[in-house]
Parts: C-alpha cells; sequence; structure tokens
C-alpha cells in the first residue's frame, strides 16, 4: 500500500469513526483532520470537502454490509432460510453500520445529491433480492404468489416499518423469526388431504 492510499485510509476511518459517533452535520472537517493529525490542506489533497469524504465512507459500509447479505444468503438453503438469513443480517449489521443507516433513512441528509441515488440503488437492490428468494419458493413449489413483484415490494415496506422499533428491541433475533414465519406461513402452499 503507497503512502497515498495508507493516508486515504486513515482519513475515511477516522471520519467513519466521527460521523458514527457525532453524525454527518455535527462532524466538521477540522475535526477529521485533528482525528487524522493532519493539516486540513491534506484532507482537500485527498477529498474535495466533507460530502465527498461522507460519500466515500458510506460506500464502504454499503460495501460490508453487501459483502455480509452475501455470505448469510449462500450459507442458507431453503427461500425461508435464506429470508431470514437476509433479514437478520440486514437488521444487525445496519445496526453497527450508522453511516450507511442514516444516509439511507435520515430526511436531514436529503440535500446531499448522492444520498437519493444511494437510497434508489439500495432499494431496488433489496427489492431484487427478496425477489428472487420469492421466485425460487415458486420454482420450488413452496411458495404460493400471484404477483412477486408486489409481495416484494409489501415484504420490503414492512421491513422498512419494523428497522426503528427492531434495532430498540433486545430480542430482535426472536421478533424477526416471528416476522419471516408469518410471511411465509401467509404464502406457503398448501396441503390438500
Amino acid at each position: 500500500m503507497s503512502d497515498n492510499e495508507s493516508k486515504e485510509n486513515l482519513i475515511i476511518n477516522k471520519a467513519q469513526e466521527l460521523f458514527t459517533k457525532f453524525g454527518y452535520h455535527k462532524t466538521t472537517i477540522d475535526n477529521i483532520a485533528d482525528a487524522c493529525r493532519v493539516g486540513k490542506a491534506s484532507l482537500y489533497h485527498y477529498f474535495k470537502n466533507k460530502e465527498d469524504i461522507f460519500r466515500v465512507v458510506v460506500n464502504k459500509e454499503e460495501n460490508i454490509l453487501n459483502e455480509k447479505l452475501k455470505e448469510a444468503s449462500n450459507r442458507a438453503k431453503t427461500p425461508k432460510e435464506k429470508m431470514k438469513a437476509f433479514i437478520l443480517t440486514r437488521t444487525v449489521m445496519l445496526s453497527k453500520l450508522l453511516n450507511i443507516y442514516n444516509a439511507l433513512k435520515d430526511r436531514c441528509l436529503d440535500y446531499i445529491p448522492f444520498i437519493e441515488r444511494k437510497r434508489e440503488k439500495y432499494f431496488k437492490d433489496e427489492l431484487a433480492f427478496i425477489s428472487r428468494v420469492l421466485k425460487d419458493g415458486v420454482k420450488k413449489n413452496i411458495l404460493n404468489i400471484k404477483n412477486i413483484t408486489k409481495t416484494s415490494i409489501a415484504i420490503l415496506t414492512a421491513l422498512k416499518g419494523f428497522d426503528v422499533q427492531l434495532l430498540e428491541k433486545k430480542d430482535f433475533e426472536e421478533s424477526l423469526n416471528i416476522l419471516v414465519d408469518i410471511f411465509f406461513e401467509g404464502m406457503s402452499k398448501r396441503r390438500t388431504v
């Protein structure tokens, strides 16, 4: 790793810590420079402004989140297990990666140009994952779904509505399991006797 890459990584890591602790609005370029023990001019050598640093931090956290979601999904076998793994991993990781969580949820960040694009992309990615799981369940004759797109949107909307409440509960894993059971019981093929 070159000195430039090393310095850039230091800035990103320190900024990530500060944004997590104080939020985007309360973190200043001066704070980041002080944490890195460099002058502001050094920061501007690597980044245009605070928003540019925040964008890189959010992208870093998004990559971590996506990697964890992929790992969890790959370990699961059935559509129900994949959905549980997705929902649990998503919730746990968003509770740890507060910068991506805030970028997705905090309406006070709406004025930052890249935020809306990030939200749209993330929504499409989550929707695509849920749709793939549901299609797999239909293909395996496990699920009975008339409209996969609308069902996927309904599930994702429900998840987004539960985010804050789930993150505040100590036993959120149990609540998530109940939620997935409700989804899958309602969509399961009924066996006739």
